[in-house]
């Protein structure tokens, strides 16, 4: 049964009441343009991979990247047309301009950080810039005069002192709302990598092969790469670790102290490895002596997240032919490019193009 409000009933205290409610209403109505456009404008809080607190917009529309292991990560999570500037490095990026020739028409602003453009990058009204997490004095002072956010990433950030991470991928997934397909990316990536630590993690120290990463910039001056990875988590032990130092210039007569039983040569660098097995001050390195010297190492201006997990693969079976002898290196890596980017039998190419060493 329906209850009546008779007349009688409405006394003073229910009008004022039924006012006071009326006024609430008008006012929420009145706000909700208010309230939407906050969101617009709504900012998130995220420690980056230098460990810096940066306050950036809840939705990126458009992005400045100055450090192409960032770049190649958004390209992995399918937000490229975001992208609305690039450092000048990533267009001499021979393998990544291959993958992504439509990298050459967009505006570079820099040099990894260095050398900015400042009045252009503000005319670019990127939300964010994403930058190298080995020079966060930098980000620092580039956020300081443009007022935009600066995010530092890395592969192998200072935190880990040189070991590889894919927390690049989460962190950037997490700030363009792409957590779904990062999680995805880094999960596969990290099995993929399980199918070698299982192995490489048991190893004792003083079982490990002892090996060196080396590129020229110039033919004859060689230098090493500093940090553990990708040797170590392969089970070689980089004998010329130095974690200060992502690159710097050998002694040929230290090597030889080292005793490297395997040296891997950047395969975009000046000198081939048969060229480094006829260069007179090696001829005593144990590698040299013993041939061991192989094209493997992909990168440029930093790693690419795709060709750390294959490095990682082809060292181990270099190193440990026996226990990985059932592992196609060639395949895997076709498959490696194909659900990060797409391409289909893009590091065949690769293979053939700079006479990659396959083990």
């Amino acid at each position: 049964m329906r209850t009546i409000i008779k007349p009688k009933q409405l006394t003073i205290k229910n009008v004022v009441l039924a006012a006071g409610m009326m006024v609430v209403f008008m006012l929420a109505a009145a706000l909700l343009p208010f309230v939407a456009h906050s969101s617009e404008s709504e900012k998130i809080i995220i420690t980056d991979q230098a460990g810096r607190t940066v306050h950036i917009p809840a939705r990126i529309n458009r992005i400045v990247s100055l450090w192409p292991e960032a770049t190649r990560t958004i390209f992995a999570l399918g937000e490229q047309n975001k992208i609305v500037g690039i450092d000048g490095s990533m267009k001499a990026d021979p393998v990544f301009t291959e993958l992504f020739p439509q990298i050459m028409s967009l505006p570079a602003t820099g040099r990894m950080m260095d050398a900015v453009n400042t009045e252009e990058l503000v005319k670019l009204k990127t939300d964010i810039i994403f930058g190298d997490a080995n020079r966060a004095d930098m980000a620092d002072s580039l956020q300081k005069r443009t007022g935009i956010p600066v995010v530092c990433v890395r592969i192998n950030p200072p935190a880990g002192k040189g070991k590889f991470s894919f927390k690049l991928i989460s962190l950037i997934g997490r700030i363009l709302n792409k957590q779904e397909r990062a999680d995805y990316l880094v999960q596969y990536l990290e099995g993929k990598l399980s199918g070698i630590t299982v192995f490489t993690d048991r190893i004792p120290k003083d079982n490990r092969r002892k090996g060196i990463i080396v590129s020229a910039m110039v033919p004859g001056a060689i230098s090493a790469n500093g940090h553990p990875d990708p040797l170590d988590t392969a089970g070689v032990v980089n004998t010329a670790v130095k974690n200060s130092e992502v690159w710097y210039q050998l002694n040929p007569e230290q090597v030889m102290i080292w005793k490297p039983e395997i040296v891997f040569v950047h395969i975009l660098s000046r000198i081939s490895p048969r060229e480094l097995l006829d260069y007179q001050q090696w001829q005593k390195v144990k590698a040299v002596k013993n041939k061991r010297v192989y094209n493997v190492i992909i990168g440029w201006c930093g790693w690419y997240p795709s060709t750390t997990v294959i490095n990682i693969m082809q060292i181990a079976k270099t190193a440990y032919p026996d226990h990985f002898r059932n592992l196609d290196i060639e395949k895997q890596g076709n498959e490696i490019f194909r659900v990060m980017y797409g391409a289909n039998n893009f590091f065949t190419d690769l293979v053939d193009k700079y006479e990659i060493y396959i083990p």
